[in-house]
């Protein structure tokens, strides 16, 4: 083989190595999220994949969960849960013993009780009334974790459920914290370290009824 050949295969592997990654790096910060004029409320999907969160004996991947923000006058109901105006609450699921599935405002207190996902990245949209019975009846069907069905499982479905079809996330046959986290960064708008408010009072619904915790226990109410 001549130099002049060899050298025509070197650039045609340069090439072939260098093309998808051009394409990659065309494709990040394209995407837009929306806010609908007649939204009533703010969708946030979070995802965190830094694994210095990890607890000895305790291999951590990372988390994906949402928050919802009720930006209107009246309260807005997101399962069983009511949201009044101007409150955000924590949505995500978890493989906790007494429940494994959707709970309500766990992050927000997991992040204040242990300062976890610092570096955590977002996208916000506005939702309408119509994407609120969406989230409700998503979360219904959902109300569960597996190691398939897992927390960016539940987060990405979530969000596509009321998303555009520029607003939507891969989906993948095995998900995880650091694939939604690569997604998220394709938006203009992703944020980083996005500030989290929510309840002090967290739980999960077993059916019609609210097992709430705070730091110091257990209580139950309707």
């Amino acid at each position: 083989m001549t130099i002049k050949k060899i050298n025509s295969f070197i650039l045609i592997i340069l090439l072939l190595v260098c093309l998808p990654l051009l394409g990659c790096s065309n494709k990040n910060q394209t995407k837009l999220a929306y806010f609908p004029k007649n939204s009533v409320g703010e969708l946030t999907i979070f995802s965190h994949n830094n694994v210095k969160d990890s607890l000895p004996m305790l291999f951590n991947l990372g988390h994906s969960f949402l928050t919802f923000k009720n930006t209107s006058s009246e309260p807005i109901k997101i399962a069983n849960y009511l949201v009044v105006p101007n409150e955000t609450i924590c949505i995500g699921t978890w493989s906790i013993s007494s429940h494994f599935g959707v709970w309500f405002n766990l992050e927000y207190n997991y992040d204040v009780l242990h300062n976890r996902y610092d570096g955590r990245v977002s996208v916000t949209k506005g939702v309408t009334n119509e994407d609120v019975e969406k989230i409700t009846e998503f979360i219904y069907l959902n109300d569960t974790w597996s190691p398939i069905k897992n927390c960016s499982y539940f987060a990405v479905n979530l969000w596509n459920e009321v998303a555009t079809d520029d607003e939507k996330l891969d989906t993948y046959w095995i998900y995880s914290p650091n694939k939604v986290v690569a997604n998220l960064k394709q938006f203009k708008t992703f944020e980083v370290n996005k500030l989290m408010v929510s309840n002090k009072e967290f739980g999960y619904f077993a059916n019609t009824t609210y097992v709430g915790f705070t730091m110091e226990g257990e209580y139950d109410y309707v």
